[in-house]
C-alpha cells in the first residue's frame, strides 16, 4: 500500500481513515484537536502530526515508523514519549 498525504487541508476530524495504510500518514498542518480517529488504523511508515493542536495520542496504535511533531508541541510530545517510547522524532 501507499502513503496517505492529507497535509494542509484544515482537517478537524480523522473520521473515515482506512484501517490500513501501507506507507506513511501525513497529517501535518491541519486543525486536528483529537487523534482518537487513529484507533484501529495500522500505519506501516511514519505518522506526521506537525502543526496540529492535538495534545494526546491514543494508546495501542500500530505505527511502523516514527511519530513526527514539532518541538513546540510539548504536551503531545510528552504523551507520545509516555505511550510510544523511542518513536518520537522532532521536525524543526
Amino acid at each position: 500500500g501507499g502513503s496517505l498525504w492529507l497535509e494542509n487541508n484544515q482537517i478537524t476530524s480523522l473520521e473515515g481513515l482506512p484501517e490500513k495504510i501501507g506507507g506513511s500518514l501525513d497529517l501535518n498542518n491541519n486543525q486536528i484537536t483529537s487523534l482518537e480517529g487513529l484507533e484501529g488504523v495500522s500505519v506501516g511508515g511514519g505518522l506526521y502530526l506537525n502543526d496540529n493542536p492535538a495534545t494526546e495520542i491514543p494508546e495501542g496504535l500500530n505505527i511502523g515508523g516514527g511519530i513526527y511533531i514539532r518541538k513546540n508541541q510539548t504536551a503531545l510530545g510528552e504523551d507520545i514519549e509516555r505511550k510510544y517510547p523511542g518513536k518520537l522524532e522532532y521536525r524543526d
